[in-house]
């Protein structure tokens, strides 16, 4: 018995390409998920610099504070939108436990959204590239 091979949809992440010396800003209300983090991006730590934030206001406060916007990469938890702060925005990453939910509510953004469950942190991909 053959299958049809399905369609890949836009929003599914295949891997991240960050540019070398790039902040990446972690936003999480799960401050466990923070360690996660810390673990499955620790050999690039002398390429990237890691900020991580529980606060969406905080995080929004920090990322408009750096000068060359093209150097901040964020993953975020759209479930602070009980904070007030909704982290989807053209090249952000959804990183979410509600993933089915969120494929729904935000499949009009498919044309720029990137999303994973959380549960595949260590599956994702990460490539510095130098600038």
């Amino acid at each position: 018995m053959k299958f049809a091979k399905a369609e890949v949809p836009r929003w599914v992440l295949k891997d991240v390409k960050i540019a070398k010396g790039s902040t990446v800003v972690i936003l999480d209300a799960n401050i466990t998920m923070h360690d996660k983090w810390i673990s499955r991006f620790k050999e690039y730590e002398n390429d990237l610099i890691f900020k991580y934030f529980i606060d969406g206001l905080e995080a929004i406060e920090f990322m408009n504070s750096i000068e060359d916007k093209s150097k901040v990469f964020l993953f975020t938890d759209d479930e602070l939108r009980n904070q007030g702060v909704n982290g989807i925005q053209d090249k952000h990453i959804l990183v979410t436990n509600k993933y089915l939910d969120d494929i729904k509510e935000f499949k009009d953004k498919s044309d720029f959204l990137k999303m994973f469950p959380k549960s595949y942190l260590n599956d994702i991909k990460l490539i510095v590239k130098s600038v």
